[in-house]
């Protein structure tokens, strides 16, 4: 593995009845950006502070608070999905700080790997009822199928139901013009 690769690390571990996933956040891309990019921008405005009005300095200091607290946020937390036959739940821990969201398993269809788009990352995708969630932030196609894979093996009715796929609706409008 090179030391650059930012892929997250995730591990799997399955204990009565529930597949444990755990994605723990690659730790150079994060901290080079992290601390780089305000670096960069400090190297620019420092020498110029007393020149700038209080409400630029003040937004500079507010965009570094926000930029240190996302990187803590990103080098120190752990994201875990747990899936069993009633729910999936998931939720990201920060040292004892946990945000927790459980689903009924049973409203779960159409898991898949998401390539993910601008300022989304990629990661698993299901669909809990009439909306999507997220889960795995910037984890590859590879780590999504050992996920997939780890389900098959270990909770293949829970595999049956969250992989269907609901019939596609007809992709053309119909106008009922006539």
């Amino acid at each position: 593995m090179s030391w650059l690769n930012s892929d997250p690390k995730v591990g799997m571990n399955f204990v009565s009845d529930t597949l444990r996933v755990t994605v723990k956040s690659s730790k150079w891309i994060p901290l080079l950006v992290g601390v780089g990019v305000p670096a960069g921008i400090l190297s620019i405005f420092l020498p110029h502070w007393n020149d700038l009005s209080a409400f630029v300095r003040g937004g500079l200091i507010l965009g570094l608070l926000a930029d240190a607290a996302g990187l803590i946020y990103k080098l120190l937390g752990t994201e875990v999905g747990e899936f069993n036959e009633q729910h999936l739940t998931i939720y990201r821990e920060i040292h004892g700080w946990e945000r927790r969201r459980e689903y009924p398993m049973k409203e779960c269809r159409e898991m898949q790997w998401d390539e993910g788009s601008e300022g989304v990352p990629q990661g698993v995708i299901c669909r809990v009822g009439s909306k999507w969630i997220r889960f795995g932030a910037d984890i590859s196609e590879q780590q999504a199928n050992r996920i997939f894979l780890g389900l098959q093996e270990r909770l293949p009715g829970v595999c049956a139901s969250v992989f269907s796929f609901t019939e596609e609706k007809d992709s053309l409008l119909q106008l009922g013009l006539g």
